[in-house]
């Protein structure tokens, strides 16, 4: 099975200039993204999908980095 080039690459991982706290801050469902294949393939719509989002979350820790 291959990946969607729209979802390439998968995650994304932003690291600080310099290490100051042990902390690792994951928002998984921040995405936004949702290729035609993967509309196709779902059985929902583009807007019951966008419900299950955690919208601007990555925005809202963008200043963590």
């Amino acid at each position: 099975m291959s990946i969607d080039p729209a979802f390439e690459p998968p995650y994304v991982v932003l690291e600080p200039s310099r290490h100051a706290a042990p902390f690792v801050f994951n928002v998984p469902h921040a995405g936004a993204s949702y290729p035609d294949g993967f509309l196709l393939g779902s059985r929902l719509d583009a807007l019951t999908l966008r419900c299950s989002e955690d919208a601007f979350v990555d925005a809202l820790f963008a200043a963590v980095v």
